[in-house]
């Protein structure tokens, strides 16, 4: 049987019905695949990449409190870091308690990573030199999820991460494989629709001091059980402290020490019936031993630390929680007073 060219079997081929509709489909297939790989970068809903073309739906706090240190009228002697645990924690209240000036600079998932890359941007770029930290965190601050991408993609911070952050080509089919899903597209339709009109209501926003401006939120134990699973993910394969982590919190510390900053660590306070469940399903326990005689044994004398993961710990309200995970504004205030009385 005689070969033919590939030309003349795609010629043979479109001439039947059943060829021509496979060449559609596949045609079809990589001009959507086309359009929304367009569609996922320009648009960039999750900041996984760093466009910046339209305004993300997520949280990109990392920005937002650098812009917001940038206008303050005068640089701050104590700052405020760790995650959204300490979101509600009030400079006001730290200028009243020690007669000096303060700002809340933690963000949305703060890692020791993103504390050291944001203190370096403060010192080196914009001469804003702190007496004092104030780092409050859980357990799960140390566990083995990724980089953020806020801190990966941030023009400011990424500079100052112990390895370069990797290009995009070597990020993108990973993330393309872990994100891409029905709610990843949704979320591409939603940040176009938000950027044309408002973003919602019920974003996370922050006062002039960084502190994030939000309401009373009453205790309701239901909403803690069906988010449970929140405070869970951060415990995920995680046995023991992670070891990245724990070293970039050390480089923190001398860092900290080159400019005579002390530094005060807060193990923040979860609810009880969250904290006792994650003791029948993670390592909680042996987690935050580890922990405690890292911060202790382990740290010079400019560092303090403050074991307040119950609330007999500080005198604090079982009742007064937001969520699974967020101490409530009266716990916070009570936690803030615990740390700075004996100065």
């Amino acid at each position: 049987m005689p070969q033919t060219s590939f030309y003349a079997r795609f010629r043979y081929a479109l001439a039947q019905a059943e060829g021509r509709f496979f060449v559609t489909l596949i045609a079809s297939f990589f001009i959507f695949a086309s359009l929304l790989l367009t569609a996922i970068l320009l648009v960039d809903p999750h900041e996984d990449f760093g466009t910046g073309i339209i305004a993300p739906i997520v949280l990109t706090n990392r920005t937002e409190k650098l812009e917001l240190l940038d206008a303050l009228p005068e640089k701050p002697e104590i700052l405020v870091m760790g995650s959204s645990r300490v979101f509600t924690m009030d400079p006001e209240q730290i200028t009243t308690l020690t007669d000096k000036s303060a700002f809340n600079a933690s963000v949305s998932y703060g890692r020791p990573e993103d504390h050291l890359a944001i203190l370096k941007f403060l010192i080196e770029e914009r001469q804003v030199i702190p007496e004092r930290l104030v780092i409050g965190f859980n357990a799960g601050a140390f566990n083995n999820d990724p980089i953020d991408p806020q801190l990966l993609n941030n023009k400011h911070l990424k500079k100052y991460l112990a390895d370069p952050a990797p290009p995009l080509i070597q990020r993108l089919p990973r993330t393309l494989k872990d994100k891409v899903n029905a709610s990843y597209i949704r979320d591409i339709g939603r940040s176009i629709f938000f950027s044309a009109t408002s973003m919602p209501t019920d974003r996370v926003s922050f006062f002039a001091n960084g502190m994030q401006d939000t309401l009373f939120v009453p205790y309701d134990e239901a909403k803690i059980l069906d988010n449970y699973y929140r405070a869970l993910a951060l415990f995920e394969g995680l046995n023991e402290p992670n070891w990245d982590r724990l070293e970039a919190f050390r480089a923190l510390v001398r860092y900290s020490m080159d400019h005579s900053i002390e530094i005060d660590v807060v193990l923040m306070p979860m609810p009880h019936i969250t904290r006792s469940q994650l003791e029948v399903d993670t390592n909680i326990t042996a987690i935050e031993d580890a922990l405690r005689e890292f911060f202790t044994d382990q740290m010079p004398s400019s560092v303090t630390f403050h074991d307040f993961a119950t609330t007999d710990a500080f005198g604090g309200d079982e009742q007064n929680f937001r969520d699974p995970t967020h101490a409530g504004i009266a716990n916070m205030r009570m936690i803030t007073t615990s740390i700075f009385e004996a100065l």
